[in-house]
């Protein structure tokens, strides 16, 4: 098979010039971060590797607005970019606040109702046996504490631009992992005020937040969007057909540069998240196809793409204008590099163990 092409050329989003069209896809097997919430000298050889290896954009795993305020976490990012930038790729940080999987949310259970109950994280944890803590139930954001979290949001954002971070992507995907996505999902959010009913309401948050972002790094500066463009809930949760509709357009319309296609709800399909070997490879990038019928902005696909020959293929069908690479980047920081010498075969590939 031809060498991969399309892929390796630049791609530009506002100020952000990438050299290639491979992004490391936002995960969070960051080491370092986990054990000292900060950016350590291990933190920063393993991002490094998979810029050395030919990534042109290095997205980090989730941060959380509180983070910031930890000493040296500004000063870590701006070592990071540093290092990043000196292999010629751009880095890019994802910021999320967690929803109803760590306590927080924009309505309280059951899920999605009382006649149709779902596991939710505190059920799960009260099946521990008495050995994990009795848990309590996820807070429902008050208004006020809902505009706190837009201007934590900002804040961060600002703070990441002075740091030297080419973009930042604001997490709005999986279901009851973040805040954002649980505001949008009619699955978790049945609220009553300007936050919940219609689709304009329940998208207010993240596009208020997106709004309030741009404000605080300017127009120029790349904001990337996650979504789940299905939730793999059925009528339940958000569809396809409501992320085209409805979501697409509010997200354009808030300010965004860039959607992030993903699928999936952590608690309800994390197959569609941590997908399993016995799933066919590439397996959701029709939800990139769709997303990019109907917005000019580019769009990222993923999805357990192990191969360039694949995404070269993803990319000269229009499916997407950008790939990430999670898993495969995991296995093998020099995939890409492999491929521009000629050596596919010397590619490890992931075996897709979620491990």
């Amino acid at each position: 098979m031809a060498k991969p092409q399309l892929i390796f050329e630049p791609f530009q989003i506002k100020s952000m010039k990438l050299p290639t069209r491979i992004g490391l896809a936002p995960l969070l097997n960051m080491p370092g971060v986990w054990t000292s919430f900060s950016i350590t000298d291990e933190t920063i050889e393993w991002f490094e590797a998979r810029a050395r290896g030919g990534a042109g954009l290095i997205m980090t795993g989730s941060f959380a607005p509180p983070m910031f305020a930890i000493p040296g976490l500004k000063e870590g990012f701006a070592r990071l970019a540093e290092v990043i930038h000196s292999h010629g790729a751009c880095l890019g940080v994802q910021i999320v606040s967690g929803g109803p999987l760590t306590g927080t949310g924009p309505s309280l259970p059951p899920y999605p109702n009382e006649l149709d109950a779902k596991q939710a994280i505190m059920d799960l944890l009260k099946m521990g046996g008495g050995v994990l803590p009795e848990p309590t139930e996820p807070h429902a954001l008050s208004v006020e504490e809902i505009e706190g979290q837009v201007q934590a949001f900002a804040d961060t954002a600002a703070t990441l631009k002075e740091a030297g971070v080419d973009c930042v992507e604001l997490h709005c995907a999986h279901g009851g992992a973040t805040l954002c996505c649980s505001f949008i999902s009619p699955y978790y959010n049945r609220r009553e005020d300007q936050y919940g009913g219609s689709w304009e309401n329940r998208l207010r948050f993240p596009t208020d937040t997106l709004k309030r972002m741009r404000e605080a790094v300017g127009e120029d500066y790349p904001l990337l969007v996650r979504i789940s463009a299905d939730e793999l809930l059925g009528d339940q949760g958000i569809t396809i057909d409501d992320t085209t509709r409805y979501i697409i357009p509010a997200f354009e319309a808030a300010g965004a540069d860039c959607i992030d296609v993903s699928q999936g709800s952590i608690l309800h399909s994390p197959e569609g998240i941590e997908i399993p070997l016995y799933y066919p490879r590439g397996c959701f990038i029709h939800l990139a196809e769709a997303v990019k019928k109907v917005t000019d902005l580019p769009v990222i696909g993923v999805g357990r793409i192990v191969d360039l020959e694949m995404a070269e293929d993803f990319l000269q069908e229009g499916k997407a204008d950008l790939i990430y690479l999670g898993r495969q980047l995991t296995s093998d920081p020099e995939t890409p590099n492999k491929y521009l010498e000629g050596r596919p075969e010397d590619v490890r590939k992931c075996v897709a163990c979620v491990e």
